[in-house]
């Protein structure tokens, strides 16, 4: 006999853990099945433990545990749900007696939570690695429990022996020790007999043994029950447990249509089987095994399917299909041959046709299938299943997806004379030869666009596609709440899904079948997902590239439909996300489209949002208003039978005139007319109406008839009982969605509470969110603007504490402190309360602006000045920091004046913390103003300080800023010594993201000051740490910055394959600003290799994106770089043009140095034509000190050629300071310039020795590159020569060689034979 099994007797046991001890028994002689037995006996007792505690503590009426709560929980049947069920509420201390009824429950569960054995720490090491030697307790052990058993089972065959060996035992005396635990419990298991009524069976053990016990009054037949064995009851397990043929089944869930559906906790399958039921199961997987060829008696496992499944919809009407999304996985390296069906299912009917038969999935490769049902009537039910079988394993698999799915009856109104404007949408939406990206439906409040976009989403699924569906309403702030809806849709997560843990392991496993092994892609949705996202600016490339990752992914598996209502309360962020994505969607063909509903202003007409007129091709749709036979229409169908047309000929053309078309309207007004309204229709027989006697007289009844909406909201208010209106009340003063939880925090009575939520639906006045009922909100701003309206009636005192109670109950559940700072401080003060709203405002400010909100951080803080205007204080302490928020909101806003106000109106000490921050944000001020001499004197100021105070990140952010201004300053020794010693500090922090920040700003600098080396090894640490962390946006910046170092080092090759390489990245993250100026880039990359037509195509390509995003200042220097191709290939008329629009842009732009460069290329370009110009013009534009080095050198070339065309000579300083440029100008960069300057001298100068030597430090540059113009400075050589000299023809052959040369690089034919001419032609010139 075995340990377990001699020290824990079977009749110590209730039957579900008795079962427990054969299978553990049997499965010893085999470590992996012992390890397998092991976590599902785990999983079983805490499963048994959590029914218990969830039991007793609903029959006490706490807090928390109301029949719904317990209900939510049992809904959620995973590992993961009862380990916390057990953690939050398993170990508390209780107040009454501990030895009786639930009470005595719960104190015998806390007694084995509580309890501490060496076994459990044994575990919690084997686990985690770590751990003392100190005996835990089980309710700390429970915390490492692995939350996925079957992942653990799964690997069997997969992992060594040595595995299994090593730590099957260890997980096999927990269960030893927990057993015993629950054995020594006076605890016995007994039901109410269904044959012999009074009598009881004891279900202590495997077996059901008839007991001489009385039955306690109020158990019914057939339930279950724990007494002491004194007899004393403790408690009842009705609801929780089913008596069946000798066996204990327990409840997998129990919502509110009361189902008997089991678990098998070995098998997974739900069953009508025993919920502890491992008698049966060998714990090991279906695997297959081939011999391996030529090796006698070798075995190696080839084949394993791995299935995972879901359903894509919790909500959904009797007319809609619900689509199951199974995922195969062959972990094998052979392929696998495989067939998907539905399973016979209770509720639902199978579309046969989506069955999968003899699909195959390649080896090591995955294959999401999607298969539909229709559901046969409303009510709560469960998901249906399906059935898999596959080469590997003949025998079919069965998946159960999780739910409920909550299906309800389609409300017919809504869509009433809708039909022919669905079928418009959906045929544009089909059409191939002109596709849309979006169609945006508008229509006034109360026009049910929302119905709408769902009728269209609903059609689109029965084609086969997808849809994700999302609303903007209720965002009270919060922002990309719509996708956060869409994302929640994609992972079949419910808002009420309340365990972020859980979410984010259950949705991990979701998106990385969609986007692989890209962490920082799936890190950013979980975030989102749990609320913990930010709007982290320097992230907003790359959120942009995962949202388009993550929908092309899913569109793979078909074509994709995203569905949006009340775009029109969506974020700034929301909508340039939205219209980026559909732009790249477009563009790409990826099949991904969207449909939004907006809400507008009556009289006037639907507009896109703001900047989406370029770019996405839209249909617009206007809703229609419905007209008299609609209403008609809408009459019949609400009361089957009723003979209005005859008795009441009037009454649609009066509903119909009232709603003015307004379906919205028309819907509350034919509503209104039944039992719980004006009552002119009665209930007749069933499914069929009448009409009430006496009927209404016409004037009586238009008198009586609702002006507007919201009135119709107040007389439904008014015939509500007070405490319902009270609850009413207050889900209005909630701001966004309405928890169920707040709402029975501050209404004690259950049945009232959950009255008012059913007429909160039925009178249309909200809709629940999901489908455990336990997150509602208003359908329309006006129900609830009724609701508010109704409130203001109750008296201000009535009101202040009805508000304060709310702030109450918001604070106890997610703290003053939390994502609800802003709504509770709110509403404390509205409440008349200001100094407790205070405190909430401020972290809420806080918040907002670490999230990058500045705007909605910029509102709350008028909230609070609201506060101090009503007596409120800011505690003093609290002051500094707020201030300083303040202005770095009022600067990241970009209001430098206000910022700058708000500083000079605070009084920070000298020395403190505060003070050295307050210098800093005064340097960034100026720093942005251009006022550097007052940057400098800051930083001198608040420097003792700063030193004074030993803080490394003041240091860090100190030194960051001077370092900016350093750059700035051109003073780039200094700012390479700040960022070294920021490295310094960033790495004593291991903060990567700021080191790898820091090396890039590093090989800026030393590019600058030309140590490229340096630069290059600073750029390349920089790119693996953001690769590592998932950047990719900023390490294609950091990618860029290497590839500059190879261009300055004539690496042009190895150049342009970088700038190639961020022209692709930057492309899929739709950086088109950065995109632009690697166009430019590569373009300057082909213009030295003297792939002139290759230069010409990017410079032209980055000319078109910079005109697209309105870069007029990068466009100016593109056109600028297109006249230089042009006048290289001898094309005067492109260059020409090409001047003159540059030109143009820069005098709109009035910037001085650009138009003087422009007006430098059109004088250039017609002396090279051969067309005179003026003296005093060149003298006018002769160079300037604050001229850019580009601007200078051409300024140079225009008075050299004028001075050879004219014969006037150049002054002694003008010469000087050619040379000086000539002798400056080193690297790659700047060779055609070097070129053309020392050519056009060397022509002017009066000492022919001084020229030769000019001209042959060109020649002889071996490090010239090969589209440098040298031919040129050839050409000028021979110049220097007598005519029809030897020596004259010797430089001249040379000339026309290099030009031949030169011509050899460009690949265009054209474009070849065209610098030939030009060239040639100059030479025989």
């Amino acid at each position: 006999m075995s340990e377990t099994s001699a020290n824990v007797s079977e009749n110590h046991l209730p039957q579900p853990l008795a079962r427990i001890l054969p299978v553990l028994e049997a499965a010893r002689g085999d470590a992996r099945s012992l390890h397998a037995a092991a976590f599902a006996s785990l999983e079983a007792v805490v499963r048994w433990q959590g029914l218990l505690l969830l039991t007793a503590r609903s029959r006490l009426s706490l807090p928390v545990d109301r029949e719904k709560r317990v209900q939510n929980f049992l809904k959620r049947p995973s590992f993961g749900s009862w380990v916390e069920v057990l953690l939050r509420h398993g170990a508390r201390e209780q107040d009454s007696d501990p030895t009786q009824g639930a009470i005595g429950v719960l104190e015998d569960l806390r007694q084995v939570l509580e309890t501490p054995r060496e076994e459990y720490t044994a575990m919690v090491k084997a686990i985690t690695g770590r751990g003392g030697n100190k005996p835990q307790r089980w309710v700390d052990a429970l915390e490492h429990l692995p939350p996925y058993r079957n992942d653990f089972i799964g690997h069997a065959g997969f992992l060594t022996d040595e595995h299994y060996e090593n730590k099957s035992p260890l997980f096999d005396g927990v269960v030893k020790a927990v057993i015993e635990s629950m054995s020594q419990l006076d605890q016995h298991l007994k039901v109410h007999a269904l044959e012999n009524a009074g009598t009881s069976l004891d279900l202590q053990g495997s077996a059901a043994i008839s007991s001489e016990q009385e039955v306690p009054e109020g158990i019914q037949p057939g339930e279950c029950f724990l007494t002491r064995s004194s007899g004393e009851l403790l408690v009842g397990m009705g609801e929780l447990t089913h008596f069946d043929n000798g066996a204990v089944y327990l409840f997998d869930r129990t919502p509110r249509e009361r189902r008997t559906e089991f678990i098998d906790f070995a098998s997974g399958e739900r069953s009508r089987r025993d919920g502890i039921a491992l008698l049966e199961s060998k714990f090991t997987e279906n695997l297959s095994i081939d011999k391996v060829e030529g090796g006698k008696g070798k075995e190696v496992v080839t084949g394993r399917l791995s299935l995972t499944t879901h359903a894509l919809r919790h909500t959904m009407t009797t007319q809609d299909r619900i689509w199951v999304r199974v995922v195969l996985e062959n972990q094998s390296p052979i392929p696998a041959t495989f067939s998907l069906q539905g399973e016979e299912s209770k509720g639902w009917n199978w579309c046969e046709e989506t069955f999968v038969a003899d699909q195959e999935v390649g080896a090591n490769e995955s294959l999401a299938c999607l298969i539909a049902a229709v559901p046969d009537h409303a009510g709560t039910v469960s998901p249906p299943g399906v059935s898999v079988s596959s080469s590997f394993d003949p025998k079919p698999q069965k998946l159960e997806p999780e739910g409920p799915i909550r299906v309800t009856d389609p409300d017919p109104l809504s869509l009433v004379g809708r039909a022919d404007q669905v079928q418009k949408i959906l045929n544009r939406l089909a059409q191939e030869d002109s596709p849309i990206a979006a169609t945006l439906i508008g229509g006034a409040m109360g026009q049910r666009t929302g119905a709408l976009i769902s009728e269209v989403a609903r059609k689109v699924r029965e084609e086969g596609q997808r849809d994700l569906q999302g609303t903007f309403r209720g965002a009270a702030g919060q922002p990309l709440k719509g996708f956060q809806d869409l994302l929640r849709d994609l992972v079949s997560m419910q808002a009420s899904d309340e365990d972020p843990e859980q979410m984010r392991e259950t949705a991990a496993v979701l998106l990385e079948q969609w986007l692989g092994a890209d962490a920082a892609a799936i890190s950013y949705f979980l975030d989102e997902l749990t609320g913990e996202g930010s709007l982290d600016k320097s992230a907003e490339q790359m959120r942009s590239f995962w949202w388009f990752k993550l929908f092309s992914a899913v569109s793979r598996e078909a074509p994709l439909l995203l569905v949006l209502d009340d775009l029109e309360a969506a974020d700034p962020d929301s909508l340039g996300l939205l219209k980026g994505l559909l732009e790249r969607f477009s563009q790409e063909e990826i099949p991904v489209k969207a449909i939004a509903a907006i809400e507008r202003d009556e009289n006037i007409k639907t507009q896109p949002p703001e900047g989406w007129g370029d770019g996405i091709s839209i249909q617009l749709v206007e809703v229609e208003r419905i007209d008299l036979k609609a209403m008609e229409e809408m009459l019949s169908l609400a009361y089957v039978g009723a003979p209005f047309l005859d008795d009441l000929p009037w009454l649609a053309q009066e509903l119909d005139e009232r709603s003015a078309g307004n379906i919205g309207f028309a819907i509350d007004l034919v509503r209104s007319l039944g039992p719980t309204g004006q009552t002119v229709f009665e209930p007749s027989s069933e499914k069929k109406w009448g009409l009430k006697t006496p009927l209404p007289e016409r004037e009586a009844f238009v008198e009586n008839l609702p002006a507007r909406r919201g009135d119709l909201y107040s007389g439904l208010l008014e015939k509500m009982p007070p405490e319902q209106v009270e609850i009413f009340e207050s889900a209005a003063l909630i701001e966004g969605e309405i928890p169920v939880e707040i709402l029975e925090r501050l209404h004690e009575d259950a049945d009232a509470l959950d009255d008012a939520l059913d007429r909160f639906e039925t009178d249309g006045f909200g809709e629940a969110v999901d489908t455990d009922l336990t997150i509602y909100r208003f359908k329309t701003e006006t129900s609830r603007d009724a609701v508010l309206e109704h409130f203001g009636k109750s008296g201000r005192r009535a009101a202040m504490r009805r508000r304060r109670k709310l702030a109450s109950a918001l604070v106890d559940i997610y703290g003053a402190e939390g994502e609800q700072s802003r709504a509770i401080g709110k509403l404390y003060l509205d409440a008349g309360q200001p100094q407790e709203a205070i405190p909430c405002l401020l972290t809420a400010m806080q918040r907002r602006k670490n999230q990058g909100r500045n705007v909605e951080a910029l509102e709350i803080h008028q909230m609070i000045q609201q506060a101090v205007e009503a007596d409120g204080e800011i505690p003093e302490e609290a002051v500094a920091a707020y201030l300083l928020g303040l202005a770095n909101i009022q600067l990241g806003l970009g209001d430098r004046d206000e910022a700058k106000k708000t500083l000079e109106e605070s009084r920070f000490e000298k020395g403190s913390l505060e003070y050295v921050q307050s210098g800093i944000i005064h340097t960034n001020i100026r720093i942005r103003s251009g006022e550097y001499k007052e940057c400098q004197d800051w930083l001198d100021t608040i420097r003792e300080s700063m030193e004074a105070l030993g803080d490394a990140k003041m240091e860090q952010s100190f030194r960051t800023v001077r370092y900016v201004l350093y750059n700035r300053l051109h003073k780039y020794q200094d700012a390479l010594d700040e960022s070294a010693r920021v490295l310094e500090l960033v790495q004593q922090s291991k903060d990567e993201f700021g080191i790898a920040r820091c090396l890039v700003n590093r090989g800026a600098i030393l590019s600058k000051i030309e140590n490229f080396e340096e630069a290059k090894d600073s750029y390349t640490q920089a790119v693996n740490l953001f690769r590592d962390l998932g950047r990719h946006d900023l390490e294609l910046i950091a990618r860029v910055g290497s590839a500059s170092t190879d261009y300055y080092r004539n690496k042009l090759e190895k150049a342009g394959e970088g700038f190639q390489k961020a022209i692709v990245g930057f492309r899929l993250l739709q950086n088109r600003h950065a995109l632009s100026r690697n166009y430019f880039n590569l373009g300057r990359v082909y213009y030295l290799q003297g792939k002139f037509d290759l230069a010409l195509d990017n410079i032209e390509r980055s000319a078109e994106v910079r005109q697209e995003v309105g870069d007029q200042v990068g466009l100016t220097q593109s056109k600028f770089r297109l006249a230089e191709i042009y006048a290289t290939l001898g094309n005067w008329s492109g260059a020409d043009q090409s001047v003159t629009e540059g030109l143009d842009i820069a005098k709109k732009l009035d910037q001085d140095l650009l138009i003087k460069e422009g007006e430098i290329r059109a004088l250039l370009n017609q002396l090279s034509k051969g067309e005179q110009i003026e003296a005093d013009v060149v003298d006018r534009l002769e160079p300037e000190d604050n001229d850019s080095s580009d601007v200078k050198g051409l300024s140079f070339v225009l008075l050299c050629r004028f001075s050879q065309i004219s014969e006037r000579p150049l002054t002694g300083e003008q010469v000087e300071n050619i040379q000086a440029l000539i002798e400056e100008l080193k690297t790659v960069n700047v060779a055609h310039m070097k070129c053309l300057l020392t050519a056009s001298l060397a022509q002017v100068l009066d000492d022919k020795e001084k020229s030769i030597a000019l001209l042959h430090g060109v020649i002889e540059d071996d490090e010239m590159p090969p589209g440098a113009p040298v031919d040129m400075v050839i050409s000028a050589r021979a110049n220097l020569e007598e005519s029809g000299s030897s020596e004259r023809e010797k430089w001249e052959a040379k000339a026309m060689a290099a030009v031949e040369e030169r011509a050899k690089l460009i690949e265009r034919p054209a474009d070849r034979r065209r610098f030939l001419k030009a060239r040639l032609g100059r030479l025989e010139d």
